[in-house]
């Protein structure tokens, strides 16, 4: 037997939620989604992930040594990675992170983009970011990109990351 009273609190629901669009609207070639805070509509010119396994990383790292550390990572990276117990999760996650940013951006490794071109920074254990320059740089500008977003986590050997490019 149905209840009563189902469809009048279906109905109060309906009209005390916030509107939330059906899905992502094309408009002009770009998606448009929801901002977090308000209505505003923000178009999402990129989005890249990118995973990689802890070992192959370290694999990689014993194999060619400091010549690899200095062509992948900045400065930077490395003091921040190395402060902790196991660097390598780390390391794993900022190159997971430059791969996702590159497809994003839609460069790949072409064009003059480089890996130390996109450093992460983890701004005292707030959310990571992402500082680009050079050829890396002029890209996110060319699309008309104005911000990124970058999510990175490692477990169980794996390091994944995910950049989502705005303008």
């Amino acid at each position: 037997m149905r209840d009563r009273n189902a469809g009048a609190l279906r109905r109060a629901a309906m009209r005390s939620a916030l509107p939330i669009p059906a899905g992502p609207t094309r408009v002009q070639g770009w998606f448009f989604g929801w901002k977090r805070h308000g209505r505003t509509r923000v178009a999402i010119r990129g989005i890249g992930v990118d995973v990689v396994k802890v070992d192959r990383i370290s694999e990689s790292l014993e194999r060619f040594g400091a010549r690899m550390e200095n062509r992948l990572f900045t400065a930077g990276e490395l003091e921040y990675c190395r402060r902790h117990k196991d660097p390598l999760p780390h390391l794993a996650a900022r190159f997971a992170a430059k791969e996702a940013l590159f497809k994003a951006i839609g460069t790949g490794l072409s064009g003059g983009v480089g890996w130390k071109q996109a450093e992460v920074l983890q701004p005292g254990g707030h959310q990571p970011k992402l500082q680009l320059s050079g050829a890396a740089l002029d890209r996110f500008r060319a699309l008309g990109c104005t911000a990124s977003h970058l999510t990175i986590a490692h477990d169980g050997g794996l390091a994944i990351a995910c950049v989502v490019i705005e303008g």
